[in-house]
């Protein structure tokens, strides 16, 4: 971010002027980072840093749960 500081706060659009080109790239490279697939609904969802974040934290759970066979509907 162009040496600025990231905080879970912060909005996407309003505060760090994420359109949604740049938005695409960012899940695309935390997709990759993680090994996970973020859901195209929750993305939309998102509106600050922290709820990017927790929807990685979503889904790497669910990724280590279906990778070492517990069932979701059992958590």
């Amino acid at each position: 971010m162009g040496g600025r500081n990231v905080e879970v706060g912060l909005r996407l659009i309003e505060d760090l002027y994420i359109d949604s080109m740049s938005l695409v790239e960012i899940v695309m490279m935390l997709n990759e980072m993680f090994s996970i697939e973020l859901p195209a609904e929750g993305v939309g969802m998102c509106r600050t840093v922290k709820d990017i974040c927790d929807l990685v934290e979503k889904s790497r759970v669910w990724r280590r749960g279906v990778y070492s066979g517990v069932n979701e509907s059992r958590m």
